[in-house]
């Protein structure tokens, strides 16, 4: 459950970017898979309550979000406080968000731990919003996949990948073809 405190954070900054910049940092764009240009509309809002909706593709069933913040909101809003309180739940507390990733990325590779039919004939993972990569290279290691990579669009924050042996994309249009997931 989430603390009351947290959720009028969430809220005060959620009104604070739907009313400012956000409208004007959108652009339609056709599906990253096949092209199409023709989506069903899935979500009006995302998890925080942020007017991004999320589309499926009628042709490939491929779903994203659709229009997209352009890359110039994208830099600054994930450099920003506001995204870190939205992350966190936390308001101007010093930045946590590794401890809290890290949390995250225990809870999705247990995910794949206690699911073993996922993983024992090796699969691959393309991580949407993967940051610096932490669980693709986490999955990478603990289930020996050769195919973990990450597509991070915050230029900032894919910058600082250290770990070299994790491939970090800032767009799916980048990933190599011959790459299936």
């Amino acid at each position: 459950m989430i603390p009351e405190l947290t959720k009028r954070i969430i809220k005060r900054i959620t009104r604070e970017i739907v009313q400012s910049e956000l409208p004007h940092n959108l652009v339609l764009e056709k599906c990253y898979i096949c092209g199409g240009e023709d989506f069903n509309s899935l979500f009006q809002k995302d998890r925080f309550g942020l007017n991004v909706k999320t589309v499926q593709c009628n042709h490939c069933q491929f779903q994203m979000i659709n229009p997209i913040p352009t890359q110039k909101y994208i830099d600054k809003f994930y450099s920003s406080k506001r995204y870190r309180a939205l992350y966190t739940g936390v308001l101007g507390a010093k930045d946590n968000s590794y401890d809290f990733a890290h949390e995250k990325m225990k809870g999705n590779l247990n995910f794949f731990t206690n699911n073993p039919e996922l993983t024992e004939n090796g699969c691959s993972i393309l991580d949407f919003g993967c940051a610096v990569g932490l669980f693709v290279s986490s999955f990478r290691k603990k289930f020996q996949s050769e195919l973990a990579v990450g597509i991070e669009p915050g230029s900032h924050i894919s910058k600082a990948n250290g770990d070299k042996q994790v491939n970090i994309y800032p767009s799916i249009d980048k990933v190599p073809q011959d790459q299936r997931f």
